[in-house]
């Protein structure tokens, strides 16, 4: 998909055999397009006229975020419950809220707001997306959709910022986090921060972060039947119905970092329960409190 040549700074995004991107595959392609944009690379997209799949990533805004505007040979319809076009954030704008809402309407678009499950969703969500947003320092898009075959929802959140070791640095547990693998082994643990370890302990003036983000969603992800999977550099997480994955990593060079979940909705039953674990495993009480991550 992409092609450059050795020496030159200017990168083709070619599209022309695309038939279907995943979640993951949309967000990491459009980070590692920005920071490329960033490093004063020059980038250009091919192929988009023999794209058999072109509607798709244009209902998924994917040419939008790359810059591409063409016509629109069909009608858009309401995105609400079936998937999330990709959306943007970085530390001065990205209404974290909004997005976290839309993502948890994707996964239970019937549920109450009021069941806990819900509740937990759009935490989880609202805290993976607070991560990206003041943690990476860079800028990061996130998306999802749900695949009626397979009753599931993917859901996934790529920067194009330091990494998770990066976001380590001077902090009280940097040693701990000295390879990519290690740095994301930590940032799985509940109430493990890169916000909350630093010497200041509000550097990002009134936000709440807690640090169990990526705890609930891996808790969620076992729960549900399905899948979390973690790049940043080359560090690599791949759990599968709650089994860490043996196959062999991808020989992949993530310089930011990659997050993405999959859900399905006809295991997310007994919210009670659901709820109840998530909160034993990370040690904490119900998630009871509006406007956990209200901006």
């Amino acid at each position: 998909m992409l092609a450059t040549g050795e020496g030159h700074p200017a990168i083709e995004v070619d599209i022309a055999a695309v038939k279907f991107l995943t979640p993951a595959a949309i967000v990491a392609i459009l980070a590692r397009c920005n920071r490329w944009k960033r490093e004063g690379r020059d980038l250009s997209l091919v192929g988009v006229e023999s794209c058999e799949n072109l509607g798709y990533l244009q209902r998924i805004d994917f040419l939008t975020h790359l810059g591409v505007e063409i016509p629109e040979n069909f009608t858009r319809r309401a995105a609400s419950g079936r998937f999330v076009p990709v959306q943007t954030l970085n530390f001065a704008s990205g209404e974290v809220d909004r997005i976290a809402s839309e993502i948890t309407r994707c996964t239970l678009p019937d549920a109450n707001p009021e069941d806990d499950v819900y509740r937990i969703l759009q935490y989880a969500a609202g805290e993976l997306l607070s991560n990206a947003k003041y943690h990476s320092g860079g800028r990061a898009y996130v998306c999802a959709q749900f695949f009626p075959t397979r009753n599931q929802v993917r859901i996934a959140v790529a920067d194009d910022g330091m990494g998770i070791r990066g976001s380590f640095v001077n902090t009280s547990r940097e040693d701990e986090a000295n390879t990519p693998d290690a740095a994301i082994r930590l940032a799985l643990q509940p109430r493990v921060s890169s916000a909350l370890l630093r010497p200041n302990p509000n550097p990002y003036a009134g936000q709440n972060h807690r640090g169990v983000g990526l705890s609930i969603t891996r808790i969620l992800a076992k729960e549900a039947g399905g899948q979390l999977t973690i790049a940043s550099e080359d560090g690599w997480f791949d759990e599968l119905h709650s089994t860490e994955q043996a196959r062999p990593r991808p020989a992949i060079f993530f310089p930011g970092t990659l997050v993405a979940v999959s859900l399905h909705r006809d295991q997310i039953a007994d919210y009670a329960a659901m709820h109840a674990e998530a909160m034993s495993q990370i040690g904490m009480g119900s998630i009871d409190t509006p406007g956990m991550f209200m901006e």
